[in-house]
């Protein structure tokens, strides 16, 4: 009896032992089933989507995702906004936009002047983190803040390298400094006109239609008690204007401000000073510190926006960038004695006088605004060929980075000899008038 129970129990236990590895096969099958039936959803919907202009966020663009600084927020939100495709809840993200890297500082402003602290127009990311030179399309030194010592390591293929400056080159230092980078050069951004990104510091350009016209300008004539102002801080400049106010003053009041004069502004916030000697003064010396092709400064851009007539003295085509009978000519005049004469006619009348602010009804002043200049690079960029990465150079030694051209050909030409001999520099004297610098 007891061998019959064993036999029994021994069979009970092989049946069910048998029906758990029945169960666990169905479970694993089930599993692979499972599995395939995932893997072909993955293959049809992330691997062939729907719409084949849109690509799944791949490594190198994660990189970028959690890479990127605080200074481009809005386009760090187009990362992360999911297009769906209409036969799949699936996220996909849309191809990463160029980065534009600024290498160096602008003057002492970081942020170029507030230019990487808003959204851009165009399809492009501008930003300071270095971090990503690797990804970048461009990289752009601002060549009064670059150390030769603190360049890339790497230069990429396919890597554009934009040289910017927006000194004069009578104030354009290390001469042999840039001969040396400029092997490693693509493209030149400058204010002069024939740079491949031109970046002049303003520009006047017509109102729309929905400015009111013809809205007249409100000029305190009666309340001008003195002729000529100018405030000057950087004396003795090459341009020679020092001089040149000085044998004005001969013939007609300048009152001079700042550490070139005995005048002080009564307060020196914001905009405070040319408020004030708008309302004082009929004209204001906007005198460059050089007289170079092309080259005009906010001296006489930030006075366009006050009732006060400016006499400017530089290299620039003035009738080409500023609004007819808006401005005087100092270079102009045979003299600054002749000059006297006319500002001291306009002083006695009114009506001509104010004829010199009509253009104000008819334009705008559009200050310099460096988005302008990254979106005219990222402009280039889209209608460039070229496209990928890749190491150029293994070697740490900036000396043997490999040069690359993508938005630009200057292989015929050289940076140096365009920046300082096609500059057309001279200063004015009152001897010989003119006396131009090699």
């Amino acid at each position: 009896m007891d061998e019959v129970q064993l036999l029994h129990n021994k069979r009970t236990n092989q049946l069910t032992q048998n029906s758990l590895n029945s169960s666990q096969r169905r479970k694993k099958w089930t599993l692979v089933i499972v599995g395939l039936l995932f893997c072909l959803y993955f293959t049809y919907f992330f691997i062939n989507p729907a719409d084949p202009s849109v690509r799944v966020l791949d490594v190198s663009n994660k990189f970028l995702l959690n890479g990127l600084n605080q200074q481009t927020p809005s386009q760090l939100a187009a990362y992360s906004t999911s297009s769906l495709s209409p036969a799949s809840p699936a996220i996909i993200y849309p191809p990463a936009p160029p980065i534009i890297l600024l290498w160096t500082a602008a003057f002492d402003s970081d942020s170029w002047w507030g230019a990487t602290n808003s959204p851009l127009d165009c399809d492009c990311i501008v930003t300071r983190n270095r971090s990503l030179l690797a990804q970048a399309k461009v990289v752009i030194f601002y060549w009064r803040n670059t150390n030769l010592k603190d360049l890339p390591k790497y230069k990429f293929e396919g890597q554009t390298w934009i040289w910017h400056h927006m000194e004069s080159p009578m104030n354009t230092y290390r001469r042999s400094s840039l001969t040396a980078f400029s092997n490693y050069i693509d493209c030149w951004s400058s204010y002069r006109a024939d740079s491949d990104f031109p970046t002049p510091y303003g520009t006047i350009i017509p109102k729309n239609q929905s400015h009111e016209s013809h809205k007249s300008v409100s000029i305190p004539f009666s309340k001008k008690s003195r002729n000529v102002a100018w405030m000057v801080s950087n004396c003795g400049a090459s341009s020679g204007r020092d001089e040149y106010a000085k044998e004005l003053a001969r013939y007609i009041d300048v009152d001079i401000y700042g550490a070139c004069g005995s005048f002080k502004c009564p307060s020196s916030k914001g905009s405070y000073c040319y408020q004030y000697i708008e309302k004082k003064y009929r004209y204001y010396l906007s005198f460059e510190n050089s007289i170079c092709s092309d080259y005009y400064t906010e001296k006489i851009i930030n006075l366009l926006n006050y009732t006060v007539i400016p006499i400017v003295l530089g290299g620039a085509n003035y009738s080409s960038v500023l609004p007819n009978h808006s401005y005087i000519d100092a270079l102009s005049f045979k003299s600054p004695r002749y000059l006297a004469m006319l500002l001291r006619s306009l002083s006695a009348d009114e009506k001509r006088y104010n004829s010199y602010f009509e253009w104000k009804s008819r334009f705008t002043i559009n200050n310099n605004d460096y988005r302008t200049l990254f979106c005219q690079i990222c402009s280039r960029l889209k209608q460039s060929t070229q496209s990928g990465f890749s190491f150029s150079s293994s070697t740490k030694d900036h000396h043997q980075l490999r040069r690359s051209n993508v938005l630009c050909n200057r292989r015929h030409k050289d940076l140096v000899s365009w920046w300082f001999n096609e500059g057309s520099c001279k200063s004015w004297t009152p001897i010989n008038r003119f006396k131009f610098w090699s």
